[in-house]
């Protein structure tokens, strides 16, 4: 049964992973999640092998800076 409640988490869902494939390539973007991260480990695996830089989790260098990026409308510890 399809309720709103339903259709929201849908769509958060589709929002999440849509922000989690971004500036990947076309090819990427196609693979199931587990196929994903799986493809992401082997290739950070073998630039690592190779001595190249990995990129770690988090936003990109580019957004260093960018207010567009940053919020404080988080929770956060009391005290």
């Amino acid at each position: 049964m399809r309720t709103r409640l339903r259709d929201a988490q849908d769509a958060l869902d589709a929002a999440v992973a849509e922000a989690y494939r971004w500036g990947l390539p076309p090819a990427l973007r196609e693979l199931e999640p587990l196929a994903l991260l799986l493809e992401l480990n082997r290739r950070g695996a073998s630039a690592e092998g190779e001595g190249r830089s990995i990129a770690g989790p988090g936003l990109p260098a580019f957004c260093d800076g960018d207010e567009r990026f940053f919020s404080d409308d988080c929770l956060r510890m009391p005290g």
